[in-house]
């Protein structure tokens, strides 16, 4: 289409841009068929009460496969305080790795985001500098 009106502005030739406008109006006129299968419904939201029946699934799936060891239920009273402090120091020391991986995950998410804004503000201010003479193409 711009090619068409600069080659027609420079003359000489027979004027072309009618067609290519034409052209251009037959293919968008062209309104593809509606589908033939009815939209996908939309997911729901999700509540509380959603979340809540996924963690308690999530549970009873995990307590069924057992990880290799028996059902904890009847053996409470026959571990030690050793042992169970052994076993709740390991967990602690799981999730605070855990954690600490997470504070380094959103250390280099707000980073990102901080470099996001900081190019969002040059790209603005080099768009809004006026150019002076000589400057640019």
């Amino acid at each position: 289409d711009i090619e068409s009106a600069i080659s027609d502005s420079k003359g000489g030739k027979p004027k072309q841009r009618l067609e290519t406008l034409r052209m251009i109006s037959r293919a968008e006129s062209a309104i593809p068929p509606p589908p033939r299968a009815p939209a996908p419904v939309p997911p729901g939201t999700v509540t509380q009460v959603d979340v809540r029946s996924r963690v308690a699934a999530w549970s009873a799936w995990a307590a069924e496969q057992g990880d290799g060891e028996k059902p904890k239920q009847y053996h409470d009273h026959e571990e030690t305080a050793e042992m169970m402090a052994a076993k709740i120091d390991r967990d602690v020391q799981i999730l605070n790795h855990i954690l600490d991986d997470i504070e380094y995950f959103v250390t280099k998410l707000q980073k990102a985001a901080e470099a996001f804004t900081e190019l969002s503000k040059r790209k603005k201010s080099k768009k809004n500098k006026k150019k002076g003479p000589g400057e640019g193409v």
